[in-house]
């Protein structure tokens, strides 16, 4: 497993901080790849996110956006959604505020991302933690990027994981 460490100045539009392009480039595979919370300047294919405001393919609710996908039919899945409460009320508008602490809305939404992913298919998680998919959901992690926003901010910590078997129902 590789470990490596970044700066940029934070941004909620996560896909303009040049780390998180890096890393996104290091690990991209053609194909088909979706965005639950994809907000501005996602490069998956297949973007959504609640906020009616965002340009974006669609605005549903994340898990109704990953129900749209057959098991086993994604390349890739980038998954970053608000970190906590605060984000989703300060810097999203409170699009989702309800659900950040749901942990079974959340898990639910884990489980439908490794469900759809195919074998060999990549998750690239953004958070506070590493927890990703995990090996529960058959993942394997490849990478984590730790990047640091200075003074006394969160770092954004990237946890790279590949699919590395069929999930067993």
């Amino acid at each position: 497993m590789k470990i490596e460490r970044f700066f940029s100045f934070p941004s909620h539009h996560t896909f303009t901080m040049p780390p998180v392009q890096t890393i996104f480039e290091r690990h991209y595979t053609k194909g088909e790849w979706a965005d639950p919370f994809a907000g501005y300047n996602s490069p998956a294919k297949h973007t959504n996110d609640i906020n009616p405001e965002t340009p974006t393919d669609y605005h549903l609710d994340a898990l109704d956006f990953l129900m749209m996908f057959d098991d086993n039919s994604l390349d890739g899945v980038l998954y970053d959604r608000p970190y906590s409460n605060y984000q989703a009320n300060q810097m999203y508008n409170g699009f989702g505020a309800d659900k950040m602490h749901d942990n079974t809305f959340l898990a639910n939404i884990r489980k439908k991302i490794a469900c759809i992913i195919k074998p060999n298919g990549i998750c690239i998680t953004f958070c506070w933690n590493t927890q990703g998919l995990g090996t529960k959901n058959h993942f394997e992690i490849e990478a984590i990027y730790i990047i640091n926003h200075g003074d006394f901010r969160n770092d954004t910590l990237v946890t790279v994981e590949r699919k590395v078997q069929e999930r067993l129902e």
